[in-house]
């Protein structure tokens, strides 16, 4: 729906305190949406053709590299989050907003800088960590990596919830459940590269769902937290 019409999201609760899933709309700033997910089909496709009409894929268009097009694209994506989150705290003083824009942080510097996967490399050998049926050993490192950040996030999210009204926890979950849509892309299917290694492209197959499916969950996380940021800015200060 459009940011200028309010969504049930930012409503109060009724009486009951309770909210009917029928009732529920995700807020969405529908043109940007539109303009970044077109950004992220063309460098998808543009990815798609030179695999398939050259000998290997120029770094810079490989949605798999960082700091390709696509990649640097993305950091954008998680900078405007970031930016939008804290602008909408100036106006309206919800602690998950904040806490959300630190979580957001994290998560463009575990991209940007390749975190997860220079620290799982190093618990492979600290662990001596061998591989499976389902994963490489690095991907168990990466594993054993994102849970210490789980550990590191979890209690940022905590501190905004608790600090946070029904209003701010609402939104809260909203983030919070982009954020794991996002990573089954980034997590469950970059560790389930090993069962695709069976299939015809299939490792081609892996990197697409993996890498396209964090652009596009990344470009619907901007547009919601564009719509979220207008609708607390234009309403009443508190």
């Amino acid at each position: 729906m459009s940011a200028k019409k309010q969504s049930p999201l930012y409503e109060a609760p009724g009486r009951s305190g309770m909210r009917l899933v029928s009732e529920f709309s995700l807020p969405l700033e529908r043109r940007l949406l539109g303009f970044v997910v077109a950004v992220d089909l063309f460098l998808i496709a543009l990815h798609i053709v030179t695999g398939a009409t050259l000998p290997a894929i120029p770094r810079l268009l490989n949605i798999s590299f960082d700091f390709s097009l696509a990649e640097t694209f993305g950091y954008g994506k998680w900078i405007a989050i970031i930016v939008l989150l804290l602008a909408a705290y100036r106006h309206r003083r919800l602690a998950i907003l904040p806490s959300m824009a630190a979580v957001f942080t994290l998560m463009l510097l575990d991209d940007s800088l390749q975190i997860h996967e220079r620290l799982g490399a190093e618990r492979v050998e600290v662990l001596n960590l061998g591989a499976t049926s389902w994963a490489k050993a690095q991907d168990i490192g990466e594993i054993l990596v994102w849970g210490l950040m789980a550990a590191l996030v979890l209690p940022i999210i905590a501190i905004g919830f608790v600090r946070s009204n029904a209003q701010g926890r609402r939104i809260g979950v909203v983030l919070v459940a982009l954020i794991g849509l996002y990573a089954v892309f980034g997590g469950i299917i970059d560790v389930l590269h090993q069962p695709f290694t069976a299939l015809p492209y299939g490792i081609q197959i892996a990197d697409l769902l993996e890498d396209g499916g964090e652009m596009i969950v990344g470009s619907l996380i901007l547009a919601h937290v564009a719509a979220l940021s207008r609708h607390l800015r234009r309403a009443p200060p508190r």
